[in-house]
Order: C-alpha cells, then structure tokens, then sequence
C-alpha cells in the first residue's frame, strides 16, 4: 500500500489539527506534494542543512520539524541566507517539509500537557 506524504499530513492533522497554531505560525506542508509517495521520514525540531543532509543520506523524502523553516515572511529563496540554502536543497532533491509547531503545543496531548503532566 503506497502511504503518501498527504497521509502523513491527514495524521498529523488528526492528531494536532493545524487550526489550533497560533495565527501567526507557520504550519503545515511547507514544502513539497501531498501526492508524493513516502521514501521515509527525518524528524527535527529546526530544518537546517544537516537535517536536509540526513534526508538524503537515508533516502527519506519527508522532513516533519517542530518549528517552521518559513516563518516571519520570506523575501526570497537564494542561497545568501540559511534559510534559502535550506530550502533550495530540499526542493531539489523532492524533499517534502511538514511543520508542526503551535499545533502540537496546543493538541490534548501535545507538547504543554506532556509537560505539565511532568511537572504535575
């Protein structure tokens, strides 16, 4: 059965909708196609080039991270800023970006309620 990255989305969905991020958070698919087929998956809490590295490496064509690699509005995508780099290599080698940030601070049991869970 081919799992897509849309499905990966959809669960991710389920589990810390993206309508809970805060409005001015960037989640969801950052980059790439929901109808790509998964290769496998690198999970981060920041997208950088390591993270687009160890994608390669392990021929894994979806990133999910905690926070966004696009945040604050982007100007640009070239290879003059970290974030471009970043980008540019994932695009061009068909890796797919989903972030989920606020939402899953936010979800039942996401990140917050784990903590204070911890901390009773």
């Amino acid at each position: 059965m081919e799992i897509t990255i849309g499905k990966i989305y959809d669960l991710i969905e389920e589990y810390a909708p993206f309508e809970l991020a805060d409005k001015d958070d960037n989640v969801g698919l950052l980059a790439g196609s929901r109808d790509a087929e998964l290769t496998g998956v690198v999970l981060v809490v920041d997208v950088n080039i390591d993270a687009v590295k160890l994608a390669i490496e392990t021929d894994s064509n979806l990133i999910i991270s905690h926070h966004p690699v696009i945040f604050g509005g982007i100007n640009s995508v070239n290879d003059e800023t970290a974030t471009g780099k970043v980008l540019q290599m994932a695009i061009k080698n068909e890796i797919n970006i989903i972030s989920a940030h606020t939402n899953l601070d936010a979800a039942d049991k996401g990140v917050s309620m784990t903590l204070a869970e911890i901390v009773g």
